[in-house]
């Protein structure tokens, strides 16, 4: 006897509503956190290559302008 393991969309499919409602739920969220921890990487690049740039005027750190 084989034993079969549903892909993710056949296993969707079988879901009930009130599930398929909590997975999406779910699948939005960590969407969402992904995006956001993104985000943070792409600003972190960006200050990392102004920090680290050797064309930029040296100034010491107590200097930085404080947004």
């Amino acid at each position: 006897m084989r034993a079969v393991t549903p892909t993710p969309e056949q296993l969707y499919e079988k879901m009930s509503p009130d599930v398929r409602k909590k997975v999406d739920a779910a699948r939005a969220q960590r969407l969402a956190a992904e995006e956001a921890v993104a985000q943070q990487e792409k600003q972190a690049s960006a200050y990392a290559q102004q920090v680290n740039d050797p064309t930029a005027p040296q100034k010491p750190v107590w200097a930085e302008d404080r947004r």
